[in-house]
């Protein structure tokens, strides 16, 4: 995230301009406000004004012989590390008003790694930045910023390797060309590190950084009238028009990032005198906006994240309007009572405040610490709801969850002894489904075992059980290998009685889960034929399903589905933990029926029907979990069934076993019940 600065370079203000549509595009589409589906591509062109300007700095000092690290690093810190405490500390104030404990102890570990510009590397672990649950991290806008960070503490050095070089240009234009490329490969084979890291993202920097070199090598140097006029124009429209053509389905940055990237260099060449940088970026509001964009990037985010914590991802318009307005005001407050102050310096030697600003960074990256390994001050909460998450979550594993569940992989797992119980038996029967099979599993296993089957436990997160559909991404490819190669090896397999198919069924046709979350993008053929979500994601689904059940009977081999549990609007354990904190709702934490039935509605009409033309049986779990307006959330003995908000407990899966009755299956393909 680029700031300000302010040096012996000339001023421009159209670069403030440039990164007020930067920040505002970034700030709306986090908001959900004006369909600006491609805001993310802020990002990016914040990462070229960075690698523009830091690179005019560096060269100019290096030019004169004024060139010291140390007070580039004492710039930098001046600049970039007060706003940033100033939000963070307020940040982890809040949250130890409204996060549970186990939310405050993640937030802690991701305020560490901030403080030392780490908490990239972090978020490309935890997950996507497109993925719903991204939402609810209020510290992931901060990925940005350690990137740019980790830049500038590599390439001051680096250019001082290649500054005496006659060929620094072109030097500098092959490691962009490297980045570039292999941000390119890994956007397809590894999408989260791709937009997360450093190695995949410098070729943006570099951009900047190419322009600044080229600039200083012909310094003077300035175009025409016509082609700076064509060039800010089209340059614009790089930039606008990827936020409204792009969505979370762009893969992205690679080839994708090069409009943005290129429309921003164009822009900064095109010079303060070129049409649109004049009549456009230069307009007085859009300097004024420019000039608080760091500290609107860095409040934005958080208001918007705390506000979906309390109220849920999907924000009503006028709570997401009023989280952009406050964040503008305390943008201005920032602005000017900490980012200008602290730029302009005490006067003190450069030891003492690269001292003063070192303890800082170890002060912050302590008590961000101190929340994770206090797990996240548990002690805020009363001991019983406390006590009943963490025996929850300390033996919320499923018995075949650690060894059997793969992860799209075409390895088979299922084959080893450890993914079969009752290995003797000359009957067994294959649970197979993605991670919503685990529950089954243990549901299951005790009432086959009970009458003669062994069990066999085959599933992939993410991977339903059909052949030849996938949701767009492209590590589905594997996905799909695997359910082939487990089919040949379920029909090849006469000790196999039976499949029990499970998986969260209404996530691939609805595209996201009753919290919010956005999950499954898309459904569709493997020949690529799309299918949008309900109905045709439905239509498509049941399509599948019966060729693979009348494969199955074919082969004499019974099938049972097993329908959705009700799924909660809200992390189960974290609710528990939460419900007597400041600004959560102590009655919240109930399944309310009517919702979760009607969201299961339609797929379970389709296992219905399934069941009806293929005399497989159903299960559906519903039946047993609720009653009387609501859905259970605790077993007969207190214990939490869920483990989030769509997976049942050790706990709940047992109460389901209680409940289950496929007797009638086990003599023939007909309809089993709860």
């Amino acid at each position: 995230m680029t700031i300000p600065l302010h040096s012996s370079h000339p001023y421009r203000a159209d670069i403030d301009g440039l990164r007020a549509i930067a920040v505002g595009v970034v700030v709306l589409y986090h908001a959900g406000i004006g369909g600006l589906t491609g805001g993310f591509i802020g990002v990016d062109v914040f990462f070229v004004i960075s690698g523009y300007l830091i690179t005019s700095i560096l060269l100019r000092e290096r030019s004169s012989g004024r060139f010291s690290l140390a007070d580039f690093y004492v710039r930098r810190a001046r600049r970039i590390l007060p706003a940033l405490f100033v939000v963070l500390g307020a940040s982890l104030l809040l949250g130890m008003l409204v996060l549970a404990p186990s939310e405050l102890r993640s937030m802690g570990k991701s305020a560490a790694l901030t403080s030392v510009f780490a908490s990239n590397l972090l978020f490309a672990r935890k997950g996507g930045y497109f993925d719903g649950a991204a939402e609810l991290e209020p510290l992931l806008m901060t990925w940005s910023l350690a990137i740019e960070e980790q830049y500038y503490l590599l390439w001051p050095l680096l250019l001082g390797l290649l500054f005496r070089s006659r060929h620094l240009l072109l030097l500098s234009l092959l490691l962009c060309a490297a980045s570039f490329l292999l941000s390119s490969w890994a956007v397809v084979h590894s999408p989260r590190q791709a937009f997360y890291l450093l190695p995949y993202r410098a070729w943006e920097l570099g951009a900047g950084a190419l322009l600044a070199i080229y600039h200083h090598q012909h310094p003077g140097k300035q175009p025409g009238t016509l082609p700076a006029g064509l060039a800010s124009l089209f340059g614009l429209a790089m930039v606008v028009l990827p936020t409204f053509l792009y969505d979370a389905e762009t893969r992205f940055p690679g080839p994708w990032a090069l409009p943005p990237v290129i429309g921003t260099t164009l822009l900064i060449w095109a010079g303060p005198g070129a049409w649109a940088n004049r009549h456009v970026l230069s307009a007085r509001g859009m300097v004024l906006l420019g000039l608080i964009s760091y500290s609107l990037y860095l409040w934005h985010w958080p208001l918007l994240s705390f506000a979906r914590i309390i109220e849920g991802v999907t924000l009503p318009i006028g709570i997401a309007g009023s989280m952009v307005l406050a964040s503008l005001v305390l943008a201005i407050l920032t602005y000017r009572y900490v980012e200008t102050p602290f730029r302009r310096g005490s006067g003190a030697p450069q030891s003492r405040v690269l001292w003063r600003y070192g303890f800082a960074i170890l002060l912050m990256a302590g008590l961000s610490g101190a929340l994770y390994g206090t797990d996240g001050l548990k002690q805020r909460v009363p001991a019983q709801d406390a006590n009943l998450a963490e025996r929850m979550l300390a033996d919320h594993s499923h018995r075949f969850a650690h060894q059997c569940m793969g992860d799209k992989e075409t390895e088979p797992l299922y084959l080893t002894p450890a993914c079969t119980s009752n290995p003797e038996a000359s009957r067994r029967v294959v649970v197979w489904g993605d991670s919503h099979a685990t529950h089954y599993a243990d549901a299951l296993e005790r009432h086959f075992i009970e009458r003669g089957f062994g069990v066999t436990f085959a599933a992939a997160s993410g991977c339903p059980p059909i052949l030849d559909v996938d949701s767009g991404k492209s590590r589905d490819a594997r996905c799909m290998a695997r359910n082939h190669a487990l089919m040949t090896w379920i029909l090849q397999t006469p000790e196999i009685h039976g499949v029990v198919l499970a998986a969260r069924w209404a996530g691939y046709t609805l595209g996201k889960g009753a919290d919010g979350i956005d999950w499954v993008k898309i459904l569709r053929r493997s020949d690529s034929s799309a299918a949008r979500h309900t109905p045709g994601a439905l239509t498509l689904l049941s399509e599948e399903l019966g060729k693979q059940i009348h494969q199955l009977q074919a082969a004499n081999k019974f099938v049972v589905l097993a329908g959705e549990i009700p799924e909660a609007p809200f992390n189960v354990p974290a609710c528990i933990e939460a419900r007597s904190l400041w600004m959560r709702d102590a009655d919240s934490c109930q399944i309310n029926e009517a919702p979760a039935r009607k969201r299961m509605e339609d797929t379970n009409r389709m296992l219905s029907a399934l069941s009806e033309k293929t005399n497989a049986c159903t299960v559906f779990p519903a039946e047993a979990l609720c009653d009387d307006g609501t859905c259970d959330i605790l077993d007969p003995g207190g214990q939490l069934m869920y483990v989030d908000a769509h997976h049942l407990s050790v706990f709940g899966a047992a109460h389901l076993s209680r409940s289950i009755k496929l007797d009638e299956c086990l003599q023939g393909p007909r309809q089993g019940r709860l």
